[in-house]
């Protein structure tokens, strides 16, 4: 087989034309395996099942940099909602809405006029969580066309995304399957659940918060301090949005091609003059 040239950490390797990043990494550190979940090849950012087809200049990203920490919390989500679909099944109308960072975590609600949320499911997902992390599931990116994306986001009920694909001007999309689970991201995944150890679901106000390391510090979990001023007020202006009817991207894009975007800018600005 061809060989190639990979540049990394002021080292040169060669390995075998169309090698990954992820078996790369396998090979030359093993020990450091799930240390580094991102790379960068040429100066492009890149997931670990990348194939070098090139002579390669290569930096490994581990989960202590700000766009490895980023694809360590986008995974562990898709871990979570994963888990809620496990658990509740799938004849069981629901979503989860991942609703803002709080406390070094993600303030989460679920949406199920079927089941309650309660500190005993919060445990159960928890427990499926753990279980998913431990069998080291594949996580898959398949990139489609945005009308079968807009088509699959139907078909499972998901319809703030398909709302949100309906404006997409590009033609590709890239969804992520963990375990026949779709979902999609903007952004980047780890290539397995195993890259997952540090986590927690904490339940909190209406919801329930999905705890994450800091890159600081990406093994240890740090104790949730929530702040309850910051909380109120994000609370709040999720309320403003259920009452402008604006909850999400694809909503406001709605908004504005119809041509309803000054008055609902009235609108909030009177909103905000009440406050």
């Amino acid at each position: 087989m061809d060989k190639i040239n990979v540049l990394c950490g002021g080292k040169n390797y060669e390995v075998d034309k169309f090698t990954t990043v992820g078996e790369f990494i396998e090979t030359y550190f093993a020990e450091d395996k799930l240390k580094y979940v991102l790379a960068t090849r040429n100066g492009k950012l890149s997931e670990l099942a990348a194939i070098m087809e090139k002579d390669t200049t290569l930096e490994l990203l581990s989960k202590s940099t700000v766009v490895g920490m980023d694809t360590y919390k986008r995974s562990l989500t898709l871990i979570m909602v994963k888990a809620f679909a496990d658990v509740l099944g799938s004849k069981t109308n629901h979503r989860i809405n991942v609703m803002y960072s709080m406390g070094k975590g993600y303030y989460c609600k679920l949406i199920s006029d079927e089941v309650t949320l309660s500190d005993e499911l919060i445990a159960k997902v928890k427990s499926r969580m753990d279980e998913i992390v431990a069998a080291d599931m594949d996580i898959i990116k398949e990139s489609v066309g945005t009308d079968e994306a807009i088509s699959r986001f139907k078909n499972q009920g998901m319809a703030d995304k398909e709302k949100l694909f309906k404006f997409r001007r590009v033609s590709k999309a890239n969804i992520y399957s963990l375990e026949g689970y779709e979902d999609y991201f903007y952004g980047y995944m780890v290539p397995s659940t195993a890259y997952i150890s540090c986590y927690d679901l904490i339940p909190y106000d209406e919801g329930f918060v999905l705890l994450a390391p800091r890159k600081e510090n990406p093994d240890v979990l740090p104790e949730f301090a929530p702040q309850r001023k910051l909380f109120e007020v994000l609370k709040t202006s999720d309320a403003w949005g259920k009452t402008l009817e604006v909850e999400n991207v694809g909503d406001l894009n709605e908004a504005i091609t119809s041509g309803d975007i000054n008055e609902l800018m009235l609108v909030q600005e009177a909103l905000m003059e009440s406050r």
